[in-house]
C-alpha cells in the first residue's frame, strides 16, 4: 500500500502556490531524481538538486528510500520503498508541473527496474550514472544498448559520457598539425586507463565511432581497411574519471595523461621522430551540475551520443 497522501500533498503545495503566487517565478522544468538504499549517494544527489535549484527555477521531486524532508513549492521529497512502479507514475504524474519540460535523474541499481521505465515515460531527458557502482557498470551500458530501440532511447543522457568532453577536445588537438593528422588512419594500438569502466568504454566507443571503426575480435577493432587496432583497457586512477590515453601508431605515439604532481592538469606528448616539447594544460573537467544543465538542453537528435553507444553495444559483445 501506498504511504503518500497524494491529496495533502497536492493541497500543501497548492496553498504556498497561493500565497506566492504574486512573487512567483515560472518554473523552467521539473527534476526528478530516483535513488534507493544509499545514504552517501542519497546525501549527494539533494545536494546536487540544491545547486541545481540555486540556478533554475524548477520544481524537484526527490524519491528515495529514507525518511523525507519538508515539503516547499520548489521541492518534495518521498519515501517510495512500498511504492510500486504504477503507482509511483501516477503520484508524480500529479506532482510535476505540467507544461514545460522534466528531467529525470536516474540513480537506481538497475535500469531494468520496472520504475525506471514507469518513470522514464514523463521524462523528456533520462540523465543516468553508469559508472555510480564500478560492479554494474558493462550491465548498465548494455541495458542501456538494448533500450536505444525503445521509446526511451531518445530521451537517454549518461553522465559517464558527458564527463568526456574535456579528453575528446585533447585527443583532437594531437591531429591539429597537418603532419600528423595522416597517423590517425594508421593507429594500430589504443591504451585507455580509467579508474571506472565505464569512461573507458565511452572513450573508445566513441573514437570508434568517429574513424568509423568496427569490433572483428576481442579487444580488437578493424579500420575501413581492413587492418587491426588492438585495445588495452585497464583501471587506474579516480572513479569517474580517466587517467591517460595513448594512440599509436607504428611511427608515432600521441599520450594525454593526468599529471601526477597536479591532478587538474593533463600533459599531453607527442613521440615521433621529431623531438616535441612536452604540453601540458589545465583539464577542464565540468561540474556535475553544469553536465546535468547540459544533458537538460542537449538537442533531441544527440547522434554522436546514440552512436557511441551502438559501438559500446558491439563491443561489449566481443568482450564476452
Amino acid at each position: 500500500m501506498s504511504t503518500v497522501d497524494v491529496e495533502s500533498l497536492l493541497r500543501e503545495l497548492e496553498e504556498q502556490r497561493r500565497a506566492r503566487e504574486a512573487a512567483s517565478i515560472p518554473t523552467a522544468f521539473n527534476v526528478i531524481a530516483f535513488v534507493e538504499d544509499d545514504p552517501d549517494l542519497t546525501a549527494l544527489i539533494r545536494e546536487r538538486i540544491e545547486q541545481l535549484e540555486k540556478r533554475n527555477p524548477l520544481r524537484s521531486i526527490l524519491l528515495m528510500t529514507a525518511k523525507p524532508g519538508p515539503v516547499t513549492m520548489e521541492h518534495v521529497e518521498l519515501d517510495v520503498r512500498n511504492l510500486a512502479a504504477p503507482q509511483l507514475h501516477s503520484i508524480v504524474h500529479d506532482l510535476i508541473v505540467p507544461a514545460v519540460k522534466t528531467v529525470m535523474l536516474w540513480a537506481g541499481r538497475d535500469v531494468t527496474d520496472p520504475r525506471f521505465a514507469a518513470l522514464g515515460s514523463l521524462a523528456d531527458v533520462i540523465v543516468t550514472f553508469t559508472s555510480r557502482t564500478a560492479t554494474s557498470e558493462p550491465k548498465t551500458l548494455a541495458d542501456l544498448v538494448a533500450m536505444q530501440s525503445t521509446p526511451l532511447g531518445p530521451k537517454l543522457r549518461d553522465l559517464a559520457f558527458l564527463r568526456l568532453g574535456a579528453w575528446q577536445d585533447l585527443v583532437a588537438e594531437f591531429f591539429d598539425d597537418d603532419e600528423l593528422l595522416p597517423e590517425l588512419e594508421r593507429l594500430e594500438h589504443i591504451d585507455v586507463y580509467a579508474g571506472t569502466r565505464a569512461e573507458a568504454y565511452y572513450f573508445i566507443g566513441w573514437l570508434a565511432s568517429r574513424l568509423n571503426w568496427q569490433p572483428c575480435g576481442k579487444h580488437e577493432f578493424c579500420n575501413a581497411a581492413g587492418q587491426s587496432v588492438d585495445v588495452t583497457i585497464k583501471r587506474k586512477g579516480p572513479a569517474r574519471r580517466l587517467a591517460s590515453v595513448a594512440l599509436k601508431s607504428k611511427d608515432v605515439t600521441f599520450q594525454a595523461h593526468v599529471d601526477e604532481a597536479n591532478d587538474e592538469i593533463v600533459c599531453l606528448e607527442v613521440h615521433d621522430r621529431r623531438k616535441r616539447p612536452k604540453r601540458c594544460v589545465p583539464l577542464n573537467e565540468t561540474d556535475v551540475v553544469s553536465l546535468i544543465e547540459r544533458a537538460i538542453f542537449l538537442p533531441p537528435d544527440n547522434a554522436i551520443y546514440g552512436e557511441t553507444l551502438a559501438m559500446v553495444g558491439r563491443l561489449l559483445q566481443h568482450l564476452e
